[in-house]
């Protein structure tokens, strides 16, 4: 967080003042690319778990769509039951180790994120207010408008709003992906299945049920796009 303070005496004094204030805008913004990093790649997991859930259950939706010929090869029918049982138990723990890595890896990056939100919200926030201010105090003044440093200005705050919105984005996509798996695994089939394959995809179904995949920080508020609203609404 860029909140270290200097008092400029000498050209060496200045440039040591800069390297400093590098130094802390870098090691913000390699934290905040680790935090988003990892919103990606849980995304990315969660897809290809749905991917393989949704081919898990067309499988078992086969039965609907052959029923002339599973009913006349039970023995192949039982070994997709017990296939599909396997795969179904085997991600339902795929699921529950993405949630608790993403959940630990959340708790070791709450506290700098936490601050570079308030940081980007309260720089958007400023530079839009003295923007305005010293545009309408030039105008008044009769000075002539200094647009360059006008749009130096609008340009830094639209990068922490952009970065602000994609990891609102990255975070909503990563709840979205984990939350749909229990509609993947829902699907309506009227046939017959096996009663260990109708037990597993029940207690995976409640375990989704009994999950909050939503990324807190200190339990403040959650970070997707329902804090770009709580943002605008501020």
């Amino acid at each position: 967080m860029s909140n270290t303070y200097f008092i400029i005496i000498s050209d060496a004094d200045e440039t040591y003042a800069f390297i400093l204030h590098f130094i802390n805008e870098a090691h913000m913004m390699i934290m905040v690319w680790y935090f988003n990093s990892f919103a990606v790649l849980g995304s990315m997991l969660y897809r290809s778990i749905n991917y393989r859930v949704s081919h898990a259950v067309d499988l078992l939706r086969d039965f609907d769509n052959n029923v002339t010929y599973w009913n006349g090869h039970k023995a192949r029918k039982s070994k997709v039951c017990r296939d599909v049982l396997h795969e179904i138990q085997h991600l339902c723990y795929l699921h529950r180790l993405t949630k608790r890595t993403l959940q630990e890896i959340r708790e070791l990056f709450q506290l700098p994120i936490l601050l570079t939100v308030v940081y980007e919200f309260t720089l958007v926030i400023s530079t839009i207010y003295y923007t305005y201010t010293s545009f309408v105090q030039d105008v008044r003044d009769g000075v002539a408008n200094n647009y360059a440093a006008y749009a130096s200005s609008l340009f830094y705050m639209c990068c922490m709003a952009n970065q602000f919105f994609l990891r609102a984005l990255f975070f909503e996509q990563v709840t979205r992906r984990a939350q749909r798996t229990g509609v993947l695994l829902n699907e309506f089939i009227e046939s017959e299945i096996d009663h260990e394959v109708d037990q597993s995809i029940e207690f995976f179904t409640l375990e989704l049920l009994h999950q909050n995949y939503k990324i807190d920080l200190f339990g403040l508020f959650s970070v997707d796009m329902s804090l770009i609203y709580q943002v605008f609404l501020t």
